[in-house]
């Protein structure tokens, strides 16, 4: 009995180790999915000879190609043009910091849609 679980569990643990997993890396040139799909209705012999194939019209965005969020982190009033200097940190991973001048008397908006 006791021979058996050893031998089974053996065999579980050498399958088990041999199993590799196949790296793949994923390039951002790819076209992205199609969202809208030509859908002209055609005749009778375009159809069922397959003449005409349908073809992609539009295209989905890129996240990683607009704008972000940029929340504010500080403001201060730079004492060389008297201007509010308002500091907002990019939405992302390591998009860095962007800064914005505007007029003294105005305030600094919390939130707005920034480049990258």
């Amino acid at each position: 009995m006791y021979a058996r679980v050893i031998i089974i569990s053996c065999c579980f643990l050498m399958l088990a180790s041999v199993s590799y997993a196949a790296g793949v890396y994923y390039d951002g040139t790819a076209q992205t999915h199609c969202t809208e799909w030509s859908n002209k209705r055609l005749k009778w012999p375009q159809t069922i000879l397959g003449k005409f194939t349908a073809k992609c019209r539009i295209r989905a965005k890129r996240l990683s190609k607009g704008p972000v969020v940029c929340r504010l982190k500080r403001d201060y009033i730079n004492s060389e043009t008297g201007e509010r200097m308002c500091v907002y940190q990019r939405g992302g991973f390591n998009l860095g910091d962007a800064t914005v001048s505007m007029p003294k008397t105005e305030k600094c908006l919390k939130t707005y849609s920034c480049k990258r």
